[in-house]
């Protein structure tokens, strides 16, 4: 009977296979160990994950369970049945999905949370995060890619969301406005058939043009 070979797996946060931000508010740092990814997230005073983070997810609330340990900062989870628990400096946690959370004091809030390979694909730039905005369709997902499909009607946006590396195939033809959270913006005309190559972000997509926006995003994980 063969054996199956294990492999020892280390890299350093300080050097992840991902970075996103949300503006001022939060950094969230991704390494893919084997069948296991390991998050850092730090989020700064005044952050509250339904003031920054629900817009862009459509959710009413983090749908995301988080494991991990709280390196430094405080913070405040609220659960759907409004239970409340404030993790601190050296706790451990295992935050069901369903919950709100909000830093507590002025200092930033760092965690490390550790999860399954399939389970954190699913997680959004922020690292409550990558759940796909309502007209975003997941088509399929494993611990390599997730391909969506896309389609935003006329005069529709998407909401403030992210994107690891990605390719993108136009399915038809449109203009689109493309909004950053730096306040910068961008027009963009859309052509059936053509693919596009993004290094990843957050970003707005209004659909400005007549045509649905329609199209297949192939995200890379790692």
């Amino acid at each position: 009977m063969a054996t199956a070979i294990q492999q020892l797996h280390a890299k350093s946060l300080d050097v992840p296979d991902e970075t996103h931000a949300r503006a001022d508010k939060a950094r969230v740092e991704v390494v893919h160990l084997g069948g296991t990814t390991a998050v850092r997230s730090v989020f700064q005073p005044g952050f509250r994950w339904s003031e920054h983070i629900k817009p862009s997810v459509g959710t009413e609330l983090c749908e995301v369970r988080h494991v991990g340990y709280v390196v430094a900062g405080r913070i405040c989870v609220r659960l759907a049945d409004g239970t409340e628990r404030e993790l601190v400096a050296g706790d451990a946690f295992d935050v069901p999905a369903g919950h709100d959370a909000w830093v507590l004091g002025d200092e930033p809030y760092i965690s490390i949370d550790f999860s399954p390979a399939q389970e954190t694909a699913s997680r959004s730039a922020d690292g409550a995060a990558y759940v796909p905005p309502k007209d975003h369709k997941v088509l399929l997902e494993n611990e390599r890619v997730r391909v969506l499909d896309v389609r935003i009607k006329p005069g529709a946006t998407t909401g403030m969301h992210s994107h690891p590396p990605c390719v993108a195939y136009a399915l038809s033809s449109t203009r689109v406005r493309f909004s950053t959270p730096d306040g910068s913006s961008r027009e963009v005309k859309m052509r059936a058939g053509e693919a596009t190559w993004s290094d990843g972000g957050w970003h707005n997509v209004e659909n400005v043009g007549a045509a649905d926006d329609w199209g297949i995003i192939v995200e890379l994980k790692g």
